[in-house]
C-alpha cells in the first residue's frame, strides 16, 4: 500500500461550498463595506444556500437578507462576500425595490421566521 491518500473526488471547493461557509465573512458592494455575514439561510436546497443575512450598522443590529443571486463569487482567502450592488437602506414594505430586505426578529423570510425560533 502506498503512502499517498486518494480521494474519490477532487479536494477543490466550489462556489456553493464557499457560500455554505461564508458566515463571518465581510460583506462589501461597489459602494463600500456593508457589514458581516451573520447567517447562511437554506430553503429550497440543502446543498446551496438561498440567502445570506448580513449584520450592518454601527453596532451590527440591523440585519439585511440578501439573495445569493446578488453575491459575486466569494473571495475565501480574504473572507469577503462582494454583492453586485449595495442593499437598499429603506425599511422593508416601504415600496423600494432592492437586492435585499431589511429584516427584524419579527419578520419572516421564505415562509419561516428569520430568527429561526418559530
Amino acid at each position: 500500500m502506498s503512502g499517498d491518500l486518494e480521494f474519490p473526488r477532487p479536494l477543490v471547493c466550489g462556489g456553493d461550498e464557499w457560500l455554505c461557509r461564508s458566515q463571518g465573512f465581510s460583506a462589501e458592494s461597489p459602494a463600500g463595506r456593508i457589514g458581516l455575514v451573520a447567517e447562511v439561510r437554506f430553503g429550497s436546497r440543502v446543498h446551496r444556500p438561498d440567502a445570506l443575512i448580513v449584520r450592518r450598522g454601527l453596532l451590527g443590529r440591523r440585519r439585511v437578507l440578501v439573495s445569493v443571486s446578488e453575491v459575486e463569487p466569494l473571495l475565501p482567502r480574504q473572507e469577503l462576500a462582494v454583492l453586485r450592488r449595495a442593499p437598499a437602506t429603506a425599511e422593508a414594505g416601504s415600496g423600494w425595490q432592492g437586492c435585499a430586505t431589511i429584516v427584524s426578529s419579527s419578520s419572516t423570510a421564505a415562509g419561516g421566521d428569520v430568527d429561526g425560533d418559530g
